[in-house]
């Protein structure tokens, strides 16, 4: 189907349709006629040859009064244009009084009942395919409904779980769907990368149905489980999967103590922005102004601005050109010159880069090699429990707490790329939390959501490789819950 320039080819449509075969041979039955077409419509009219129809109950002739006119539409047009299929359909009815039989004409390429091709649905769920595109946009794109949109996403896909593997990273996403689902959870399969399941919540009940869901010889072929330092996930091996080992990823260590040095670096700024609000109320006395704030000193705008001194990797630090001049820090800024004057406003910063760092590169250089990495991480608790800083002691009580987890994400697993090329990749949350800002994304786009089953095929959807749809696409009262309570008088707007 070409519609550019204008241009619309009635042939490749009807071939797209099935009307028409690849070899230009059409059905005996159909009558088809080019139709108006203007800058915004294209038309094609469609009707049966008048043959012969005889009654399937008593044989009797059938006869017709006329054929009345069906707009069947299919907005599929890259010009914008609105395609509209002008069937003229015939209604029959069988001329033996007692039996008075009667049927309507049927296209096999639009179903009964509806105002669009068969082919819709497909195509509406090819689009869906792509996660940032919501219902409305779709819906707009071939002039239907977004209840239709979301109709069709219910009845045609419907997902089981797949097996469970040898690693599954488990972890959750917030999306706030109803009170008993705000944190979904994702179960994916680490060497694979496909959705095992989603879950509509993190609670004991539904991940107990769910594992126990699987045969105990199921269960026991997962060997590791790599979550975060949520209890209920950490306890996954005793209580289901008794031959794996619970693993808490590095990102997850790294990320609480980025937490707490955040949040001392918050602790450092509240304490200049106090102390520049005394300096202004003192001087608003003085000058018998009323001056309600002022520009930000050099202090406050390093630490908001630069904090990237102690949250980035030794090896990860932004570019400055030194020919540019800051107006808000008065310098031509340079990483080495900014790092200075950052850690200087504090006697803590040198220290909490010093912990940052050094745990980093202790976490890079034992990559795959567990038990040398073992007696080093001893060393490290064993210093920082020494420490007179409270960050020091409480991340030597994490590191002490889950020793031999954090010790087994030093492991390495063979997997296998597109191109059957043999790889080790350490066991890790990042792929996993790389994937969960697709549902953020969807969640933020959509404005929330209600309904956690058309979530859950969403992401299935656009997720897995080889998503199948239902042949037989499901009934509505199958497709969608019902509570049984009827919806009250309402007023539809104009």
């Amino acid at each position: 189907m070409n519609d550019n320039d204008n241009h619309f080819d009635v042939k490749e449509f009807l071939k797209l349709l099935g009307i028409i075969g690849y070899d230009n041979s059409s059905q005996k039955d159909l009558i088809i006629t080019p139709g108006l077409e203007n800058d915004a419509e294209i038309h094609i009219c469609i009707e049966k040859a008048l043959l012969p129809v005889y009654c399937p109950d008593c044989g009797n002739r059938m006869y017709s009064k006329g054929a009345y006119l069906r707009k069947v539409k299919h907005p599929v047009l890259h010009s914008g244009r609105q395609l509209i299929l002008d069937l003229k359909q015939r209604k029959y009815r069988c001329t033996n009084k007692e039996c008075n039989f009667y049927f309507n004409e049927e296209f096999n390429f639009v179903e009964k009942y509806k105002q669009t091709t068969v082919m819709i649905p497909y195509l509406i769920l090819a689009d869906m395919k792509d996660i940032t595109l919501t219902c409305a946009a779709v819906s707009r794109r071939y002039q239907l409904s977004d209840t239709y949109v979301h109709s069709i996403m219910m009845t045609y896909l419907d997902f089981r779980p797949l097996p469970l593997s040898e690693v599954i990273s488990i972890d959750e996403v917030f999306l706030d769907i109803d009170y008993d689902e705000r944190y979904v959870v994702i179960i994916r399969d680490f060497l694979s990368g496909e959705l095992i399941e989603i879950l509509p919540n993190r609670y004991e009940g539904t991940l107990r149905s769910f594992f126990r869901s699987y045969s105990s010889e199921e269960r026991r072929k997962v060997r590791y489980v790599i979550s975060d330092m949520y209890d209920p996930y950490l306890e996954l091996p005793e209580k289901y999967l008794f031959s794996a080992v619970s693993i808490i990823d590095s990102f997850h260590v790294i990320q609480i103590l980025e937490k707490a040095i955040r949040q001392y670096i918050d602790t450092v700024k509240k304490r200049y922005q106090k102390k520049l609000d005394e300096e202004r109320k003192e001087n608003n006395l003085k000058t018998n102004r009323n001056y309600k704030s002022r520009k930000d000193p050099v202090e406050l705008v390093l630490l908001k601005r630069h904090k990237w001194v102690l949250l980035s990797s030794p090896d990860n630090k932004p570019e400055f050109s030194s020919r540019h001049f800051s107006r808000k820090l008065g310098i031509y800024p340079t990483v080495e010159r900014i790092e200075k004057m950052f850690l200087e406003l504090d006697p803590m910063f040198p220290v909490l880069k010093e912990l940052k760092d050094e745990y980093i590169l202790f976490n890079r250089e034992y990559e795959g090699r567990e038990e040398e990495a073992r007696p080093v991480l001893r060393k490290l608790i064993e210093r920082y429990e020494k420490s007179e800083y409270r960050i020091y002691k409480e991340f030597a009580a994490l590191l002490s707490r889950h020793f031999d987890r954090i010790l087994k994400s030093f492991t390495l697993v063979k997997r296998e790329n597109k191109e059957n090329e043999i790889f080790y990749q350490r066991l890790s949350n990042g792929p996993m939390e790389g994937f969960n800002r697709k549902p953020k994304d969807m969640k933020r786009l959509a404005r929330g959501f209600s309904n956690f089953a058309f979530v859950r095929n969403r992401i299935l959807w656009s997720s897995r490789k080889n998503a199948a749809i239902l042949a037989v696409p499901k009934s509505r009262e199958d497709a969608f819950l019902h509570t049984g309570v009827k919806r009250g008088p309402y007023k539809k707007h104009s």
